[in-house]
C-alpha cells in the first residue's frame, strides 16, 4: 500500500478499524437479541420475573450476556491491535523502485 503520508495512512487504517469494530459488534449484538427473542419467554422478558424459575433464568442470563459481551469486546480490541501491528509491520517492509531513464 502507498500513501502520500502517514496521515492520510492514519485515517485509512482508523476508518477501516471502525468499520470492522461497526460490524463485529453488530453481528454480538444482533446474535444476542436472536436469543432473546427465542428464549426470553423463560424470564418473562416483557415484564418482571412471576416465578423462582423465570428469576433463575433472568440471572442466569443476564450473567451469561454480560459475559459474550465482555468477551467479543476484548476480542474486538485484540483485533484492532493485531490489524493495526500488521499494517505496521507490512508499512515498514514496502519496497520501492525507482527507474532512470
Amino acid at each position: 500500500m502507498m500513501y502520500n503520508n502517514n496521515k492520510d495512512r492514519n485515517i485509512i487504517v482508523e476508518e477501516m478499524l471502525h468499520r470492522v469494530e461497526t460490524r463485529l459488534k453488530t453481528i454480538m449484538i444482533g446474535s444476542l437479541a436472536r436469543f432473546e427473542d427465542r428464549f426470553g419467554y423463560l424470564w418473562n422478558q416483557d415484564g418482571d420475573p412471576n416465578t423462582e424459575q423465570e428469576i433463575f433464568f433472568q440471572d442466569l442470563w443476564e450473567s451469561t450476556r454480560t459475559e459474550i459481551l465482555n468477551h467479543g469486546h476484548n476480542q474486538i480490541r485484540q483485533s484492532q491491535e493485531e490489524v493495526s501491528e500488521l499494517l505496521d509491520r507490512a508499512e515498514r517492509h514496502t519496497i520501492k523502485f525507482y527507474f532512470n531513464k
